[in-house]
């Protein structure tokens, strides 16, 4: 590990968003993006996707179909930090932890494997799941084209068995890991991370340490990603930090040449959601209710443009869930058809604090809707709140290719079905679909009936996620996905 930064490290220092105890991130609990980018350092999938979204190995070195059974070959000599040795049964023991606990948000697994019904004990038996020395014998009784993509997903990770209580199956030790980085160190506002050097995506221009600067609870201000980079407190400023779009001209401004911009594909989008409250609502006052905030958000982003883009649709153009030209047509049919809404009624709208002061200018020429703080944000659709808002903002990586992982999680969120059992019903239908052409046809009416026919949800902009990172360092990131693998940000020179 002879390679060394400019600064005369191989440290790479970057800014967090959440300052939470690390025994507080769980991959089978993935709610936010930061969660996600945490734990993907940490926990090594069986199967991953590289930085142009083709699945390669992962903890499993091959991985293939054997008529109805999906093959893992678990690597040789794959050990964590303290020599504990990853084996198939660690993979089993994952698995299993993930379907007991039910709580994973980017895949559903049970179908596959438990055809006989959950399990609700690590010991139960799931007949899906079989050990044979080195592999790992997944039975689906048929062929499952979205298995292998799924299982990519963090959610999935392997982690070492005797890093959890077999009691509560909580995670209790973060310093042995499947990952190419352990937990070395925390404290409030930080946390370090160390490489294992055993993992076979840590080399000699991989950063040797990650240090994750969050605001300490004992702040009276929150950290400014970009006060932190001008001052050279660090090194990296995430695609999941959240920068304002005066923020990001902020930084191209004051530090030029000095850092480079990693951006995705138009895939962070901007959504207001209808809650239980608002899904209560007949569907052609939302249907109003859509085409008047649409209405009111290009008038005043056509006197205060900036980085987004305004949009109608979840997913961005040219993607494999984007509005087909019937549909687009039919979308503007309808919405011309729609009358305007009742004059003296009032909508409101839950934004967390942080946003309160932009959604209130961004509707000040709205008399109709009344922007409130809300502090539950992520909104979760599965509790009933007596004083819930009518709506609620929030912003999803949307994707851009088919990916199970992220459709799983939209239905997770309630973003396009009522109930979570039709959405799962509705999941499992399509990944049984081996015929692409008809998933998404499939796909693309499901996204028209839940934006435009009967809507749950109101997409209203979208924009590239970011990454700003110190010219010291080369990033190579994905274009299609908002995750920061830290293993592809390298020491630019020897």
């Amino acid at each position: 590990m002879g390679s060394s930064s400019s600064n005369g490290t191989s440290v790479l220092r970057m800014h967090f968003p959440l300052n939470r105890p690390i025994n507080t991130f769980d991959p089978s609990k993935i709610i936010l993006s930061a969660e996600y980018i945490l734990l993907e350092q940490l926990y090594s999938p069986l199967v991953d996707f590289d930085i142009k979204g083709q699945l390669v190995s992962g903890v499993a070195d091959d991985f293939h179909w054997n008529n109805s059974e999906a093959v893992f070959h678990i690597r040789k000599n794959l050990r964590t930090v303290d020599d504990w040795e990853i084996t198939a049964n660690d993979a089993a023991f994952s698995l299993k932890r993930a379907l007991i606990l039910g709580t994973n948000t980017h895949g559903n697994l049970v179908d596959a494997l438990c055809k006989s019904g959950p399990i609700k004990h690590i010991t139960d038996s799931c007949p899906g799941i079989e050990v044979r020395g080195d592999l790992l014998i997944l039975k689906t009784g048929q062929h499952q084209p979205f298995l292998f993509p799924m299982l990519a997903a963090i959610d999935f990770a392997v982690i070492p068995e005797k890093a959890i209580d077999p009691g509560n199956l909580k995670i209790i030790d973060y310093r042995n890991t499947s990952g190419p980085y352990y937990l070395f160190h925390e404290s409030d506002g930080k946390k370090q991370l160390n490489a294992n050097t055993r993992h076979w995506n840590i080399n000699n221009k991989t950063p040797v340490s990650i240090e994750m600067y969050s605001t300490p609870t004992s702040a009276s201000n929150e950290l400014d990603p970009i006060d932190l980079l001008l001052k050279n407190t660090i090194d990296h400023v995430s695609t999941i930090t959240e920068l304002t779009c005066e923020q990001l001209a902020e930084a191209e401004k004051a530090l030029g040449s000095e850092v480079s911009f990693h951006k995705t594909a138009p895939i962070k989008l901007f959504y207001i959601l209808f809650t239980n409250t608002g899904r209560t609502l007949p569907k052609q006052e939302r249907i109003g209710i859509s085409k008047a905030i649409s209405s009111t958000l290009k008038e005043y982003f056509e006197h205060n443009p900036d980085c987004r883009q305004l949009t109608n649709e979840y997913y961005p153009p040219q993607s494999d869930g984007y509005l087909d030209a019937i549909q687009k047509t039919a979308a503007v049919n309808i919405r011309n058809q729609t009358p305007p809404l009742p004059p003296n009624k009032k909508y409101s709208i839950g934004a967390p604090p942080s946003r309160m002061s932009l959604f209130t200018k961004m509707f000040a020429t709205n008399p109709q809707f009344k922007i409130i703080e809300e502090r539950r944000i992520p909104w979760n659709l599965w509790i009933e709140n007596n004083d819930e808002p009518v709506l609620v903002v929030g912003a999803v990586d949307s994707s851009f290719r088919e990916d199970i992982g992220n459709l799983s999680y939209a239905n997770s969120q309630g973003f396009f079905f009522r109930t979570r059992e039709a959405g799962n019903q509705w999941l499992s239908e399509y990944m049984a679909t081996d015929d692409k052409k008809k998933r998404l046809a499939e796909l693309r009416r499901l996204h028209f009936n839940a934006v435009v026919e009967d809507p749950l949800l109101i997409p209203w902009a979208s924009r590239p996620y970011v990454a700003i990172t110190r010219n010291n360092w080369k990033t190579f990131l994905p274009n299609f996905a908002s995750n920061n693998p830290l293993w592809n940000i390298l020491i630019a020179k020897d």
